[in-house]
């Protein structure tokens, strides 16, 4: 069973209530360590590798000045052995001192990972090839991801997969190409789900990755947005409700935000007008909007305090609609910011009852 990440403090509540039930005989020793082992400390900060990181940053902009001052003296022989012999070097070294020294072994990948990004762009340059920076940053995702499975570093992955979405966000060119990009990403993260890992960061990544593509797809396709967020609705709406993924944490909070932020698209009415006239897209907005404000009171009821943030967005969305033009602007901004500010204060009494963020 995959165990679940707390931070070190509550880990030592756990201990101490456990100890405690221990005492006055609720549970036996072994139940006491059966519980504490479903749970892992989530690794604290490392003030000594944040100053590798940097140390890593600034060796790696000290050689790329280097190399750039000298890069039009140099043959394209040497130019692609320097890079090369940095690159391997870095992460061979690397490897071999992992294991006594992990700290400045991992530095030292994270170093060979930078210089092999400024190595495409180099290259690029040394045969005059054009090419845009995003696929660039897609070539330098696939390079660095193997090392960040095999060394099991959650910075390398997610610098990985944040390269990714920058590729995807600024993709236009076929869609045949995206096609086969798209198999390629697929892959990529079912080796990141295969190697087990327990950081959010990276499961949420894993998640908003697939939905990138869906928006790539639709622009190059020219499909309404209004599809995409109805789409997005109906996948926030399975995410969050359906019984068997709410274990899924990191599912629940992208689906509640999917909702959340496609729900207030929906109630734009000029979001409905490439598809049907003004007044008729002014009354499906209108209908959709008292329904979405419904649902999220229904979703309040429930101490789903998350939906507070929600309410908040929409109604400050129809203030503006309906206030901006004709209002004064020092008034319009300053009943704008009480509405936000109680909705704030809202927000933060029913947390401090205990009520459910997400689920």
């Amino acid at each position: 069973m995959e165990k679940r990440v707390i931070r070190k403090h509550n880990y030592q509540i756990l201990n101490e209530e456990l100890n405690y039930l221990e005492s006055q005989g609720k549970i036996d020793s072994n139940k006491k360590y059966e519980i504490l082992d479903m749970y892992q400390v989530s690794k604290s900060f490392s003030f000594i590798r944040v100053i590798l990181i940097i140390s890593a940053l600034l060796i790696g902009v000290g050689i790329l000045i280097f190399v750039a001052g000298n890069w039009k003296e140099m043959s394209h022989l040497s130019k692609f052995l320097y890079i090369a012999i940095a690159v391997l070097g870095c992460n061979l070294v690397g490897y071999k001192i992992n294991k006594t020294s992990p700290k400045t072994g991992i530095s030292l990948i994270y170093l060979g990972c930078l210089i092999y990004g400024a190595g495409i762009v180099l290259i690029e340059q040394m045969f005059n090839y054009i090419t845009i920076f995003s696929d660039t940053c897609f070539i330098w995702s696939l390079g660095i991801i193997p090392i960040g499975l095999y060394f099991k570093d959650n910075i390398i992955k997610i610098f990985s997969q944040i390269l990714l979405i920058f590729y995807l966000a600024n993709y236009n060119q076929s869609i045949l190409k995206l096609l086969l990009i798209s198999l390629i990403i697929l892959g990529i993260i079912l080796l990141i789900v295969k190697v087990k890992n327990n950081n959010p960061i990276i499961k949420t990544l894993n998640i908003i990755i697939p939905l990138i593509v869906i928006i790539t797809f639709s622009n190059l396709l020219l499909i309404n947005i209004i599809y995409i967020a109805l789409l997005f609705f109906i996948l926030g709406i399975i995410s969050t409700f359906v019984e068997n993924l709410k274990k899924y944490k990191e599912l629940q909070l992208v689906g509640t935000l999917l909702y959340g932020i496609s729900g207030i698209y929906i109630t734009l009415g000029e979001s409905w007008q490439g598809i049907f006239n003004s007044n008729t897209s002014n009354i499906i907005s209108i209908t959709f909007s008292v329904g979405f404000f419904i649902f999220l009171i229904i979703l309040l009821k429930q101490e789903r305090i998350s939906s507070i943030i929600f309410i908040c967005a929409l109604v400050l969305r129809y203030y503006a609609d309906y206030s901006y033009n004709f209002m004064p602007k020092s008034m319009f901004f300053i009943i704008g910011g009480l509405i936000l500010g109680g909705f704030g204060y809202w927000f933060e009494k029913n947390r401090k009852k205990g009520g459910k963020a997400v689920e």
